[in-house]
């Protein structure tokens, strides 16, 4: 995507579903939904300007209740980077993160596929900074947060729930690329009868202008361990007769290094959030002036450029996972390589345990 066509139009939608986005989730929790479960890095950017919206709400009028604070959040990469000589289906890691979310609301600790997810985050050092727990709750209603461009990711997502028996207790709010253009039919239909069954609903944007560009628009670096992921497939027997595996991991670094080497992430995070602040505050003249420096430092940055990405994560995901080296697909997802028998040192670690 370039980011020198996006327009103001589409900076007014998606700052729109951003508001949307809040309003659905507060509609939500009076009715009882208590937990948000993001899966992907493309959701992110609208759950932060809708909190901003929140909170304008709130400093506008006091009386407005404002109980997000209430509204536990809980990202899990359900990101299904797969490669042609990788015998693993975006359907099988999805498969294996719905387990992972089931385990975690049910509480089941001894879940293979919860403990191993764990494993890899004890193994992760400074990388694993966010939780893979939910505080205990009186239901296990959640709200799931997707994007959606043709419908194939979150389609497998509703058939591993069904598998995994989460969909009488979630309801899907689904923010949708190019106003469904891009949804292909069969993907379309299932959308459709989760939303006539109440169980979806669709929030339709111009343009998602920041999906699969990585980083510089998320501040979510995606890091998937391909080895790691073939090692386990083997040797571990619950993953080798099931053939759902991931080994996949969020981590959040926006703020500064010492040595400033991704000071340029930190700023694009900053601009794509004051931008997106100023379409939901209807201020023209402050979108035009914030779309036009987020424009300029994203090209003279060259952040869309994956060899940029791959060149701010190598050293920190080296140091952290000491891997031998790293390759970055075309959406940004970060591919950590070791070599065969690192890889399955690692899983007999994790078997004796």
């Amino acid at each position: 995507m370039n980011v020198n066509t996006i327009t103001l139009d589409e900076i007014r939608s998606y700052s729109l579903a951003c508001r949307d986005l809040h309003i659905n989730i507060r509609l939500l929790q009076d009715t009882g939904f208590d937990l948000l479960v993001v899966p992907s890095r493309g959701a992110h950017p609208f759950l932060q300007s809708a909190n901003y919206y929140a909170h304008r709400l709130q400093l506008r009028d006091s009386s407005v209740p404002w109980n997000s604070h209430l509204l536990e959040t809980l990202y899990l990469p359900f990101t299904a980077d797969i490669s042609d000589d990788q015998p693993v289906t975006s359907s099988s890691i999805r498969s294996y993160w719905s387990r992972v979310l089931s385990a975690i609301l049910n509480q089941n600790k001894n879940d293979v596929a919860l403990r191993f997810y764990e494993f890899l985050r004890a193994n992760a050092g400074k990388l694993a900074v966010d939780k893979s727990h939910v505080r205990n709750r009186s239901n296990r209603q959640f709200i799931f947060l997707d994007t959606v461009v043709s419908g194939r990711a979150i389609s497998e997502i509703f058939d591993a729930f069904n598998k995994y028996g989460l969909t009488d207790y979630c309801h899907y709010i689904l923010i949708i690329d190019e106003q469904g253009k891009k949804l292909k039919p069969n993907f379309s239909h299932k959308i459709d009868e989760m939303e006539s069954s109440g169980r979806a609903t669709r929030i339709l944007v111009d343009k998602i202008f920041t999906e699969d560009e990585g980083p510089a628009m998320s501040g979510i670096w995606t890091v998937t361990m391909p080895d790691l992921v073939l090692a386990a497939k083997e040797m571990i027997p619950d993953f080798s007769q099931t053939g759902d595996i991931a080994a996949t991991f969020f981590y959040w670094e926006i703020q500064n290094r010492e040595d400033e080497s991704n000071k340029a992430i930190s700023v694009s995070n900053a601009l794509l959030f004051m931008l997106l602040n100023s379409g939901i505050s209807d201020s023209d003249k402050s979108t035009k002036f914030y779309l036009e420096q987020f424009r300029h430092h994203i090209n003279d940055t060259k952040l869309q450029r994956q060899v940029i990405t791959q060149e701010i994560a190598t050293p920190l995901i080296g140091e952290n996972l000491n891997t031998i080296n790293t390759d970055v697909s075309s959406s940004h997802v970060i591919r950590a390589f070791m070599d065969k028998q690192k890889a399955q040192k690692l899983v007999r670690s994790f078997l004796n345990k």
